[in-house]
């Protein structure tokens, strides 16, 4: 696949599942987040993530974008710290489960048993033949630069992942710590507050 068709795909998959990024929600989410928001575990990290997760999509179709998206919000949602923080994953697993028995977590029972397996194991190291588990972890390793941490296609789950061109971009991105989609994760309301 072209980086343009990458790319094109990438917005589409966006487009279809942009509603899960609830304004009301990420307000929420922030609002109990301990950390620095603009921190190396926060808002600009979870963009990033949700980026390639959805471009990893386009070459796992079988992974489900819609448990992604939500991966990309609720995975690092609970750190107490930006170091070692070995529950984090559990806590957001929780976090997660909380929405959906409140009924403010738009994904069925099915998609929410791979966001919580995906938040529990995402910081374990260890690699997924799930598609769309292997998407999350694969999303969240893939900004590993931002804390001065290169990749390792050891620690990656799918091929797509693995493709050298993207992976070039994910680096990238992460080192310049772009913030993809800014105005989906920042509301107009909030912007001033950044």
């Amino acid at each position: 696949m072209t980086a343009s068709n990458a790319s094109s795909s990438t917005d589409a998959l966006f487009e279809r599942h942009n509603s899960l990024l609830c304004p009301v929600t990420i307000e929420e989410i922030r609002g109990q987040f301990q950390l620095d928001w603009l921190g190396f575990h926060g808002v600009g990290h979870w963009a990033r993530v949700l980026e390639n997760g959805l471009t990893l999509c386009c070459g796992v179709p079988e992974a489900r974008a819609d448990v992604v998206v939500l991966f990309a919000l609720f995975h690092d949602a609970c750190r107490q710290n930006e170091h070692r923080d070995p529950e984090h994953g559990e806590r957001a697993a929780l976090l997660a489960e909380t929405y959906f028995q409140k009924g403010r977590l738009p994904v069925d029972a099915p998609g929410l048993q791979l966001l919580t397996d995906a938040c529990r194991g995402h910081d374990k190291g260890r690699v997924s033949s799930e598609p769309t588990i292997g998407v999350c972890w694969d999303a969240d390793r893939l900004d590993l630069a931002r804390v001065g941490i290169l990749p390792s296609s050891r620690f990656l789950s799918t091929g797509a992942a693995k493709d050298r061109d993207l992976l070039e971009r994910c680096v990238n991105a992460s080192r310049l710590g772009e913030f993809p989609r800014r105005a989906h994760w920042v509301p107009a309301a909030a912007a001033h507050s950044l």
